[in-house]
This record gives structure tokens, C-alpha cells and sequence, in this order.
């Protein structure tokens, strides 16, 4: 299942339009010195993602993009932290405990994201054709 992400991050990157290096690079652009572009750039992930720093933030995914970088570094984790858990709560016959999942995606997935300083490609990469007929092959029944 998390292959997908994989392979969506992968065809988003051979596009430019769906690179969350833009986004990033507008709003560390907007400060006047280094101090203000780490804010902006905490902020504009923050948007994208959270938007608050506490678990009981009612305004998750405020601005849910489909682009490269985010795939990768926020939703993936995510998801992989989701199976696990629900994995865990199968074996144990028990439900998913919701207070314990969303502590250990704010601390596993979420803040690692938002706190990240971590750049991304500001070009595409790969060919979208190629890239697209790779994962129809894949995945056609």
C-alpha cells in the first residue's frame, strides 16, 4: 500500500508545477533576513500540514497539496505510522488507540516535517510519459 506513495511522489516530482519547492522558496523569499525566512518557511509547511503545534489542533490538513516533497516526507510517514498502528491493534484484538495515533503522528511525522529545514529539487526530474506508463503497467489489472 505505501508503494503508491512512492510511485505517486515519484511522477509529482517529474512536474514542476507539483514541486513543494516552490511554495517553500516563495515564502522564505518574503523575509528580510534569516531569521524571517525561517519563519516563513516553518509556516508555509505548517500551512500545508497542521497548522497549530498541539494535538488537539482541530485544523489538520488545512491546505492538503498532492506535491513532491510533501508526499514523500509528510504523508508517507504518516501512513506508515497508520498501518503500523492498526497492524498492533489487530494483534492485539484491541481498536486503535486514537489519543496514542495522532501523539505519535504529531511526534513521528508531523513536527519532523514542520520543523524540517530539508531542501528539495527545484527542477523536475524524469519524464512524466515514461514515469506514467511505468506505473499503468504496474498497477493495470
Amino acid at each position: 500500500m505505501i508503494e503508491i506513495l512512492d510511485d505517486m511522489e515519484e511522477l509529482l516530482a517529474s512536474d514542476d508545477h507539483y514541486l513543494l519547492s516552490s511554495w517553500l522558496k516563495k515564502a522564505k523569499s518574503k523575509g528580510s533576513n534569516r531569521d524571517e525566512r525561517i519563519l516563513y518557511e516553518f509556516n508555509a509547511r505548517s500551512q500545508l500540514t497542521l497548522w497549530g503545534l498541539n494535538s488537539t489542533s482541530e485544523v489538520f490538513d488545512y491546505a492538503c497539496k498532492a506535491w513532491s516533497g510533501l508526499i514523500a516526507d509528510y504523508y508517507k510517514p504518516r501512513w506508515t505510522i497508520f498501518f503500523k498502528e492498526a497492524e498492533l491493534s489487530m494483534i492485539r484484538g484491541e481498536p486503535i488507540d486514537n489519543r496514542d495515533l495522532v501523539e505519535n503522528l504529531l511526534l513521528n511525522a508531523e513536527f519532523p516535517f514542520i520543523f524540517s529545514k530539508k531542501n528539495y529539487p527545484e527542477a523536475p526530474i524524469g519524464n512524466s510519459i515514461t514515469i506514467i506508463k511505468q506505473i499503468h503497467s504496474k498497477y493495470r489489472l
